[in-house]
């Protein structure tokens, strides 16, 4: 099996913390993930306490050299607490300074309890060297991320891989308890609504996923790998807009406060457009997008308004087409134009064609868990056509694929 790529592995770390409810847990995968791929002895996350004001171990990674330590200690990981007052301490020290620090001696690493120990835990784990990076968020340092080798020192590759994945860990810890917090505050207004409690739990892994993608993937970029880099944060940023612009125009639709501002522009270039961004939601995949659009049609509509709803029908046909192709057409028809977007995807069943257009159905449509989305954009789109005097409808049977058909007036 080909080793991982860097890129791979923050994809995977940041996946990780939308994958589960479980903080520790995803901790530890994240750990043994780094330790795995990079050859690490070991690692250990320390995070901090903010009404104890000191710090402790949440998780160490399941390597022999840490689980040869963890075995020698008189009490369970968790209650090695460091006081921020020992500034000697060099993982203190790291998260006080927001720099790393390196040493041969573990013993400048060792919580208080193990101090005398701290000798012959080193011999008896063969620890070589340790460094202690900073797990930063913005400004605020929220704890330490401690790895250890037994073979070697650590060189500038190493402490920029260490620096990076304590930064993956830094957003991803941040992004997972906002979204918590997030979760608590609005599940208790409202009780009430199953549905919308639906939604929140969907919205809040679209919420953190993405941000924390974006984040990973630009600190990876290499000029010889740009290209590779960039693609995961533009798919990530275009991700995240279509999910506010949903939950936006949700929220004036509901309030009644959704105004059409159109003008006159090319709807054909307009496609083209759309088309190209979704491109890099496939690039790794066996479907292409065709774009029947020749010459130029003008129509006066909000153009905005109008790109939301053909970017969530081609969106959606990504999401659903594991292979084949995306075809979207226009043509004039009298004082219409007519809109066609097919796929070669799964398809829907009679039961999911009638409430194909409601809030909330995406769950309906029970995508895999690697599909993004929180079911309010068709919802959305049929609002706007109608709003402009048009109507949109879809033609599918299951295993065969979709056609949506929109018809929008000229002027």
């Amino acid at each position: 099996m080909a080793r991982k790529t860097p890129i791979d592995i923050v994809f995977d770390i940041s996946q990780l913390f939308a994958s589960s409810d479980n903080f520790e847990d995803i901790c530890q995968k994240v750990v043994d993930t780094v330790v795995h791929n990079f050859r690490f002895s070991g690692a250990v996350i320390f995070l901090y306490d903010k009404d104890g004001k000191y710090i402790y171990p949440l998780t160490a990674s399941k390597t022999t050299i840490i689980q040869k330590v963890i075995s020698l200690l008189p009490m369970d990981m968790k209650d090695l607490k460091i006081n921020l007052t020992r500034q000697g301490n060099l993982v203190v020290r790291s998260f006080v300074d927001k720099k790393q620090y390196m040493s041969e001696r573990y013993k400048d690493f060792a919580p208080p309890q193990v101090y005398r120990l701290a000798d012959y835990i080193q011999l008896f784990a063969r620890i070589k060297c340790a460094c202690a990076v900073p797990i930063l968020y913005k400004d605020e340092t929220l704890g330490v991320l401690l790895f250890a080798t037994h073979d070697k020192e650590f060189d500038d590759d190493d402490f920029h891989v260490m620096q990076v994945f304590a930064n993956i860990a830094g957003t991803a810890i941040q992004n997972w308890h906002l979204s918590h917090e997030l979760e608590e505050k609005i599940i208790s207004l409202e009780k009430s609504n199953k549905f919308k409690t639906e939604l929140l739990e969907i919205a809040s892994h679209e919420l953190r996923t993405p941000a924390t993608i974006i984040r990973d993937a630009l600190s990876m970029i290499d000029e010889s790998d740009k290209n590779e880099y960039l693609h995961y944060a533009r798919m990530a940023t275009a991700r995240q807009l279509l999910l506010v612009n949903n939950m936006l125009s949700s929220s004036m639709i509901e309030s009644n406060a959704l105004i059409l501002q159109k003008s006159k522009f090319d709807i054909n270039l307009l496609i083209r457009k759309l088309a190209e961004e979704l491109r890099l939601f496939i690039l790794e995949r066996k479907i292409k997008i065709e774009v029947q659009c020749e010459g130029k049609m003008q129509i006066v509509a909000d153009e905005q308004k109008i790109s939301q709803v053909i970017y969530n029908i081609l969106y959606n046909a990504t999401k659903f087409t594991k292979k084949g192709s995306i075809t979207i057409a226009t043509a004039r028809e009298e004082k219409m134009i007519h809109i066609t977007i097919a796929d070669t995807g799964r398809g829907m069943t009679e039961n999911e064609l009638h409430t194909l257009f409601g809030k909330y159905t995406y769950g309906k449509l029970k995508p895999d868990k690697k599909t993004f989305g929180v079911g309010i954009g068709l919802y959305i789109c049929q609002y706007i056509i109608q709003r402009h005097g048009g109507t949109i409808n879809v033609e599918s049977k299951k295993g065969e694929g979709s056609i949506f058909n929109i018809l929008l007036p000229i002027s």
